[in-house]
Order: structure tokens, then sequence, then C-alpha cells
């Protein structure tokens, strides 16, 4: 039942279609946030676990000098991880409590301890529930020595791959499209505040620019997200979005939810849309580089309607996209099929 469950999950967090989808996206997508956000101010990896006020260890751990570094000895596997110098979506903490966990540097021979009290935030405003974690959290003994972790003592969650803009885990990932320089799609969808049209490549003000004319695109699935990373023939620049819409099978005439990953910077969210509603939910977020950008799609992020699509017969649509002022244009790459994606 588990594994059939993280199956459906991992389908469906693969994305959905083109030409078809029918809510316009609004302008404002960068300002969709969840429930809290995690930002990572250092450029190493930061991994993680949490101790609310009402559990046990809480206590505990708030009264004792070496509490930070016993409780990552005592605890499981850390899964959560904040990328360098990025920010991830956390839904399950509210109330008050502390993020233990440690800056993971490739090579280090020790890894710093870090804890950050968060909340309560019931009364806080959206736009305000933000965790900074920064070197300044470094928990530090009595002498003022910083408290530090050996490698061989931290267990890191294992996934294919670590959002960090490093590309090294991706080589033995084969790729699920590629486009050579010279692709172009034939037509494109334009929206203006006229409405939809679809005009011939040659008439389009955005192609090429922004980062929408893709190299290449792989995608991955863990045992916590589906993991994504796209390359493109130009610079990334906000304004430009990477778009994935999936199709139950190919009775489907429009496709039920959507994938989006707007460009708003060096990192930032990974937006759901449901046919007919306005409004998406954060379900994962990315990082990006000139050139490449990598994604997760959490699956402790998806509402439980997306768990029906199947990988045998499931297939997305990959697109770009590109806004500027009252215009938005689509750009069809490619269709994938789900059981295309390694691990699904």
């Amino acid at each position: 039942m588990k594994r059939n469950m993280k199956r459906q999950l991992l389908v469906a967090a693969l994305p959905v279609a083109l030409f078809l989808l029918a809510v316009p996206l609004p302008a404002q997508r960068s300002q969709v946030r969840p429930s809290i956000a995690v930002q990572n101010e250092e450029n190493a990896p930061f991994y993680f676990t949490v101790i609310h006020r009402d559990d046990a260890a809480f206590e505990w751990f708030t009264t004792s000098d070496g509490g930070a570094l016993e409780l990552l000895r005592r605890v499981g596997t850390l899964k959560r991880m904040v990328p360098p110098g990025g920010v991830a979506p956390q839904i399950d903490f509210l109330d008050e409590g502390f993020l233990v966990g440690l800056f993971v540097r490739p090579g280090s021979t020790a890894y710093p301890v870090v804890a950050v009290h968060f909340g309560p935030f019931n009364a806080v405003p959206a736009e305000r529930r933000t965790v900074v974690v920064s070197r300044e959290h470094v928990v530090r003994d009595r002498d003022g020595n910083e408290v530090a972790m050996r490698p061989w003592h931290a267990r890191l969650g294992r996934e294919p791959v670590v959002l960090d803009n490093h590309y090294l885990d991706w080589e033995p990932v084969p790729p699920l499209a590629q486009f050579p320089e010279r692709f172009q799609p034939a037509r494109f969808a334009a929206d203006t505040v006229t409405g939809r049209s679809y005009e011939a490549i040659d008439r389009s003000r955005f192609w090429g620019s922004g980062g929408t004319r893709l190299d290449t695109f792989k995608a991955v699935a863990g045992e916590r997200a589906v993991y994504a990373m796209a390359s493109s023939h130009g610079t990334f620049e906000r304004g430009t979005s990477i778009l994935m819409f999936l199709y139950r099978d190919g009775d489907d005439r429009a496709a039920r939810y959507t994938l989006e990953i707007p460009i708003t910077g060096d990192s930032g969210w990974v937006l759901l849309w449901r046919l007919g509603v306005a409004e998406p939910e954060v379900v994962g977020n990315y990082v990006a580089d000139t050139f490449v950008m990598e994604a997760q799609l959490r699956y402790d992020l998806l509402p439980a309607a997306v768990a029906t699509f199947a990988a045998e017969s499931g297939f997305f649509e990959l697109a770009t996209s590109f806004s500027g002022t009252e215009r938005h244009e689509e750009f069809f790459h490619a269709r994938v099929q789900l059981h295309a994606v390694p691990g699904l």
C-alpha cells in the first residue's frame, strides 16, 4: 500500500496540457507563499529536524548545554533540507519551536550545528512567516567555540539530487528531452487584454528571451520528491516560467493540473495550478543560476486529489513562457510520458 501510494504521488507530482489551459495565469504569481518559508543564508545545504514546544524533548533540549548536538545524535535521518542561499516551504509548524540541524559542506571534516528559534506564527501575516537560518545561529559552547558534528555521525537524507547549483548528481540521469539550438515550435499561444490567440512563431515577441529556448530537461523520482532540471540556450531571467501540463491519458481534453516554476530570482517556489481555480498552491522550490534550474516537487505538499494519475497512461507537455507588459506567451517544447521518469 505504501509503495502504491508513493507511486501515485510521484506520478501526480509531474505536470500537465499546453494550449488547453482554461484559466490564464495571474501576473502576480511571485506573491504566493506556503504557510512557512525557511530561508538559508549560507552557501551550504541546511539539513534539519523540527522540535515543537509540546514535544517531549523540548524542555530537555532548551535546558541542556549540549542539547543540540545530543538531539542530532538521537534523532533519525535529517530528511528536511534547504538549498544553499535558497528557500524551502514548510507546512507543519505554526506554533513555537526550534529548527535543529547542520550546515553540510562537502569535504568538510566537521558540520556546524545550528539551532534556530521560530514562532509562534498563528497571528503573524503570511508575508512575514519566514525563518532565516544563517551563520549567526551556529551553536557555541561555554567557551565560545562552535559546536560541530563529524560527517560520519551525521545521518542525512539520501535523495538522488540535492538542490545546490552543482549538477554532478544529474550526470547519471538520462534526459527526457533535448533540443538543438535551432529548435523552435511552429506556433505559440499569446494572452493579451483581448484574449488568447495562436500565432506563427515568427510573430512572437519573446521566443528565445529569458531562457525560453530550452536545451535539456531531466527528472527523477526520490523518496520525498520528484526532482527536475532544465537548462537553457539563453540566460534565465525574471518573467520566464517553465510549465508542465499533466494529462491523465489521451482522452483528457484539458490539463487537470499545471506545474509552474516561475523564475523570480536565484530561488523561489514551484506552483501547482488546478483547472478552474484562480490561485495556485506552493508544492516545492527551485534554485537557478545563469543557464540551469533545478527544482523539487514535494510529496508532502501535494493535494490528495493529484494521486489519481497512472504512470502507464499519463503524460505531461513541457513548455516555457514569458510575461511582458500586457502580453504573455507560451511555447510548447515536447510531450513526455510519465513512465519515462526514472523512479516512477
